[in-house]
Parts: structure tokens; C-alpha cells; sequence
């Protein structure tokens, strides 16, 4: 009967621990999939909604780092008169996020990284004239640069992460050099 108990009392502690599942851990990868707004508050503002959508591949490495690539599609508007003129940017992206701060059970992160940034931009679709006879100088063309920002994930459930992001784009050779982007993700990990 003492030996029913002690292992009945064994049982009971040990199903009260709490465990979390291995996070981050080295070679663990994943998907995401994020869109957000660029270059101010169009929202707050009641502005034209310049948007940006992403796909990445992600993989962990040692300390909670992690290495991205993807591709991103942005759309920001210009008006001229009466007409819309949009500026398109379809562009691969590749970089390193390092984790500067997170909680003891690993379910919340502060990661800062950079990225290169490579694509091409198109200016109103290629349509140079417009109605009233005047014409675009820009053409489409390639661009390249880079990027810094700053990341806050958080986990939902054991594979599912969500996360808010602030990062300044630099691109050569575009119509606007400086984009200020913000944008929410989510994050699958497949392994």
C-alpha cells in the first residue's frame, strides 16, 4: 500500500510540471508569410495605401539567430493631377537576424538584423504618357540596397509565431531612396 501511494504521489508531481517545447533550436526552419504598409500612416492619415507583401524562408542558427530569404512585392501610389501613378518593386531579399533580448521560456523575442535587398521596379506599368500630353522620365529599371530592422516575435502555439517588424529600406537606382516599412507576420515552423 505504501508503494501504491509513493508511486501515486510520484505521478501527481510529475504531471504538474509545466514543460514548453525546444524553440529555436540550430537547423530548425520555418515559413512566413507578412504584409504591411510603407512610407508613413496611410491608415491614420486617410492617405493612398502603399502596401507590402512578403514570403520568407527562415532558419535558426546557434543563440536564437536566425538566416532569412524571400521575396517581397511593394506598391506605393504617387498622384499627378487627377491620375494615379504606382511604383512597383518585386524584390529578393536575403539576411541575419540576431536576438538581442528574449524571456527565460523562450517565447518572446527582440531581434535586429539586415538584409540585402535585389529586383526590379516598375513605373506605372511601363505606361510613359499620360491623357494631358505629359510623359514620365523614369523608366523601369533594376534596383539593389539594403536594409536594418528591428523584429518582435512571439510564439502563439509550438509552431506558430507571430511578429511585428520596423525596418528602413535603402534602394539605389529607385524613384525613392529612403522606405520606412511596417509590417505583421506569421511564421510557421515546418522543422
Amino acid at each position: 500500500m505504501k508503494k501504491m501511494i509513493t508511486l501515486t504521489c510520484i505521478v501527481l508531481f510529475v504531471g504538474t510540471i509545466e514543460g514548453f517545447a525546444q524553440r529555436c533550436l540550430p537547423k530548425q526552419w520555418g515559413i512566413e508569410i507578412n504584409g504591411g504598409w510603407s512610407d508613413g500612416y496611410p491608415l491614420i492619415k486617410n492617405r493612398n495605401l502603399d502596401y507590402s507583401l512578403g514570403l520568407a524562408f527562415f532558419r535558426y542558427s546557434q543563440n536564437q539567430n536566425k538566416w532569412s530569404a524571400g521575396v517581397e512585392y511593394m506598391e506605393k501610389t504617387f498622384c499627378y493631377k487627377c491620375n494615379a501613378v504606382p511604383v512597383c518593386q518585386f524584390l529578393i531579399s536575403g539576411g541575419y537576424f540576431t536576438n538581442i533580448l528574449s524571456n527565460r521560456v523562450k517565447s518572446l523575442f527582440f531581434n535586429l538584423g539586415g538584409m540585402f535587398l535585389a529586383g526590379y521596379e516598375s513605373i506605372n506599368w511601363g505606361v510613359r504618357s499620360f491623357c494631358d500630353g505629359a510623359s514620365l522620365k523614369d523608366e523601369n529599371k533594376f534596383v539593389g540596397g539594403g536594409c536594418l530592422g528591428i523584429e518582435l516575435e512571439t510564439y502563439i502555439t509550438n509552431r506558430f509565431l507571430v511578429s511585428l517588424r520596423a525596418r528602413e529600406k535603402i534602394l539605389i537606382n529607385s524613384v525613392k531612396t529612403f522606405h520606412f516599412e511596417y509590417s505583421i507576420g506569421i511564421k510557421f515552423i515546418i522543422k
